[in-house]
Order: C-alpha cells, then structure tokens, then sequence
C-alpha cells in the first residue's frame, strides 16, 4: 500500500528526532545495569525524547508528570528541541507545538502541567502519535471495563492489540487513573518504536486522524438564568442568558432533558468515528449562558459549534426539523455565514434523511446570541417540535434519538468532506 504523506511525515519526524537528539549521556547513576527498564531508558534517550531530571538522574520510580508527557508527545510528532521561553512556564512551547499540529488543544487535559499524568491520558496521546489502528482490527474493539469513553476505550484496546500496554488480564481493567512512572513510560515508547519501526500499525487507515473537534452545546438547562446578556459583540439589545425552553404536553418531556440525551448520542457517534468532542454541559444543574457556552466551544479549539434544540409552536400541527444560522450581513460574524450555511445544510440533509423528518429549511436570522458570539462556524439545529403530540412521542424514544444522532454526525461527516 502506497504511503501517504502523514506516514511519511512521522518517518521524517523520527529520523529528525535522532538527527537533533545529542549523543547518550553516561548511564544514569538510578538506573542500574541489570534493572528491567535500563534497556528502555537508554534506547528512548538516543532518540531525544526522554532526558534526566538532573545531574545523572533519571528517577526511574518519579512519576510523569503532565507537562512531561506534552514533552515527549511533541517530540515523537517532531518538534525537535525547543528553546526555553523569555517567560513562562519551561514546557510551554511544547504545548503551543501541539495545539499548532492538532494533536491536543491548552488544557485539553488539564492546566495543572506538574500533576501526575494518569495512565489514560499518557495513552490518548500516544495514540494521537501512534495511531494503532489497522484495517483488521478498526471494527474489531472490545470494550475495556474501566474505560468508558469510546474513544478512549479505542485507543487503550489497539495498544494492548500492539503489545504495547502489557502485563493485564485480556484486555481487562485499565487503572486509567493512576499515576505513571518514568520507568514505564520510557518501556511504553519504547515498544512504540520498535512497532513503527516493524510497520506493524497503518497510519493511512486510521479514522479522522487529523483530529477534527466538534462542540456540541445542548441548549437551556434545568433552571433558567434571566439576567440579561447583549445579543452580539457590541449590541445594545439584550436577551436572557438561558431560557427555560419548551416540554413535550404529550410526553411529558422537557427540552433542556431531550436536548441533552440526544446531545450524549452524538457525541457518542461522533468519537466513534474518529472525532474529538467537546460538551458545554453533559448534566442539568449548570448555568451556562449563551455566550459561556459559544467562549466553551471556541477555547476548547473546537472546528465547528452544533447547538441543539427543540421546537415549539402554538400550532399543534407544525412539524418537522430546521437549522439555523446567521444571514450574509450579519453585523456580528457575516464571515462565518458561508462555512456556517453549508454546516447547517449538511446537518439539516443527514438528518432528515436518517429520520425521515419533514425538511423547514435553514432560518437565516441574526437574533440568536448563541450563533452571533460565535468566532467558528456554527449551527442551531432544531429537532423537531415538542408542540406537536406524535412528534414529541417520537422524540422521547430511544430509537428515534439514536437516528437523529446518527443523521446529524452523517452531516458533519458530509461538511468536513466538502
């Protein structure tokens, strides 16, 4: 199979690393010659990506700490060795090498860069690296017990696969919290590799490796804020912070409920294939104004805002789903109109097809402070009506949720694509 040239880039990554890595320093006076993870440490350090903690230290049992971790990932991707900033924390351009490549947005991770790195997220960004995904085994994933997150339970599962996490029942509990030491991590990189070295992963296989992010924001919340807010940047009309939403007579179901479990379906769905989500909220007992929940969204280095909502009418009869977006003279984010309207065209198709809704259309408006404050393309998407009995039962179902979750990452699918 031909590689293309994200492989071909990590190769060149790699041979830069022991290109620009200085020659191995004498053995570290704590790692001892006969100990498990000598071998590791000393082949790991030829290539750059590991170094001591001072003097001829090692600290072997230390443990790895968040910002080390951010360290080596950068390095393995190609940073090479960075220059220590005038000010500012000594990892820093470590961090800003990421988020510049797409591997992990500031604070994805947490903003504590000293604290223990758990297993989890020593594995998650190995994985973002390393990708262990093949064409055999991209289907083929049993679910670890202790690791619930799809993507995450993915990652972990194609490592065990590798032979790169070992020591563990068949791929039973994980511990994804608990702490790594140097030692193991320096074992873990090793094995990395030695893997890309035997080619025994396919980088050109894996799912949405270039990491696209997608904020989902579940409209309203279990209590409604009404200070006020301005509608845009600079705007002198106002609205509520959030609004209380509609409810379903029939079902019995309110909005902020039905927004938020369609909300954990897509998100769902979309990690499953290969995305990186965001959530404004994933309970009810926040207060989260519009605008907090677009700055979530934007901060998070999200590629695109989907909103989620239901509609409601005083006609009972009104049916069917929309999207919604700003117009072409939006005073406040006319730019993001074309990337914004061919989001909520793709969104408002997969949808409908998925569920056989009855199409409104795209609403062009420039009243929604959740779609003004925006600084990425952005979508309102409402479901269906609440108002309207076999609309509202059918919302309430399962199934029904599982297919608009289905349709609506069908059409982000389709925006990325395009």
């Amino acid at each position: 199979m031909k590689l293309t040239t994200r492989l071909l880039a990590l190769t060149l990554a790699l041979v830069l690393a022991v290109g620009l890595a200085t020659p191995a320093s004498a053995a570290f006076s704590d790692v001892p010659a006969g100990a498990w993870y000598a071998a590791d440490v000393g082949d790991v350090q030829k290539y750059g990506i590991i170094e001591g903690v001072g003097g001829d230290r090692f600290s072997p049992q230390g443990t790895l700490t968040l910002a080390q971790a951010i360290t080596m990932t950068a390095r393995i991707r190609g940073s090479g060795s960075a220059t220590a900033p005038a000010s500012g924390p000594w990892y820093q351009p470590y961090v800003d090498y990421l988020a510049r490549t797409g591997i992990c947005q500031p604070g994805e991770f947490g903003t504590d860069y000293d604290s223990p790195c758990p297993r989890l997220t020593m594995a998650r960004l190995f994985d973002r690296v390393f990708p262990m995904r093949t064409e055999q085994t991209l289907n083929t994933v049993e679910t670890i017990p202790d690791v619930a997150d799809t993507a995450a339970n993915q990652a972990v599962y194609h490592l065990y696969r590798q032979g790169i996490l070992t020591g563990s029942d068949a791929y039973g509990t994980f511990h994804p919290d608990r702490a790594v030491t140097r030692a193991e991590t320096a074992a873990i990189l090793n094995r990395l590799l030695d893997a890309s070295k035997r080619k025994t992963f396919s980088l050109q296989t894996a799912p949405v490796r270039t990491q696209r992010c997608v904020a989902i924001d579940p409209g309203h919340q279990s209590k409604a804020n009404n200070q006020q807010e301005p509608i845009g940047p600079g705007a002198s009309e106002t609205k509520a912070k959030v609004t209380p939403g509609t409810y379903g007579k029939a079902s019995g179901l309110h909005e902020y409920q039905l927004n938020l479990a369609v909300g954990l379906k897509l998100q769902k769905e979309l990690e499953s294939r290969g995305y990186r989500v965001v959530m404004t909220r994933t309970t009810h007992d926040v207060d989260l104004s519009n605008v907090q929940r677009t700055q979530i969204a934007v901060q998070a280095g999200a590629d695109v805002l989907v909103r989620i909502h239901a509609n409601g009418s005083t006609d009972a009869s009104a049916h069917g789903a929309m999207t919604i977006c700003m117009t072409p003279k939006s005073p406040y984010c006319a730019k993001l109109y074309p990337q914004s309207r061919k989001l909520s065209d793709a969104v408002l198709n997969g949808l409908c097809a998925a569920t056989g809704s009855r199409k409104e259309g795209v609403w062009e408006t420039d009243t929604m402070a959740g779609v003004n404050w925006s600084t990425i393309p952005v979508t309102i998407v409402e479901l269906g009506y609440m108002t309207n009995q076999a609309e509202d039962l059918l919302m309430a179902t399962e199934a029904y949720q599982t297919k608009l979750a289905k349709g609506m990452a069908d059409g982000i699918d389709q925006y990325f694509a395009s």
